[in-house]
């Protein structure tokens, strides 16, 4: 099998487990408090990712590294993002919050546009329109659950937290390694 083949069997996997990850998110936010779900999340991460380091199947090398760039990228990501996000998801519909997330790459268009003035060309901010028209589209249709303001705002805080985090992570992965960025994270 090519590597081109088992890179876009990775990718469709990868979408498919970030696509259900919303329906297994809304159904545990149903049981538990969603800060109770990120803390669970989140520890499991942590004893993974000590497991990995103690075992030195990963290595992990922060000597003479600054921390500051990492740990707001920290605050961004596990914090911001996905509190918001699980708050969110209570607010609204799985299938709200998965078209929301759709602009995302619009966000994120948005706030490298400001904070690194890469501009997009005029074929992008097509691309952009016709993004935004067809989640309108797709949104404003009457659904099945209930769908709040609160839970749309909540939802677009947690993408603009994720843009600042795609530019930041961007930034930093000059220095640091993938692994390093998500230890610290």
């Amino acid at each position: 099998m090519s590597s081109e083949k088992k890179g876009m069997i990775a990718a469709s996997l990868a979408y498919v487990i970030f696509g259900l990850s919303y329906l297994f998110s809304k159904v545990a936010l149903e049981i538990v408090d969603p800060i109770l779900l990120l803390s669970i999340r989140f520890t499991v991460t942590f004893l993974i990712l000590n497991l990995l380091v103690a075992t030195r199947l990963l290595k992990l090398n922060l000597k003479g590294k600054k921390l500051g760039g990492p740990i707001l990228l920290g605050i961004l990501q596990p914090v911001l993002y996905f509190t918001l996000e699980n708050y969110g998801l209570k607010y609204t519909t799985t299938s709200l919050t998965g078209m929301l997330s759709a602009l995302a790459p619009i966000f994120t268009t948005m706030v490298g546009a400001l904070i690194l003035k890469e501009m997009p060309n005029r074929k992008q901010w097509a691309y952009i329109c016709v993004s935004i028209v067809g989640v309108l589209m797709v949104s404003l249709k009457p659904g099945s659950g209930e769908n709040t303001l609160l839970g749309c705002a909540i939802l677009t805080a947690a993408y603009f937290a994720g843009a600042f985090f795609s530019i930041l992570s961007r930034t930093l992965s000059k220095e640091f390694s993938p692994f390093e960025l998500t230890y610290i994270m």
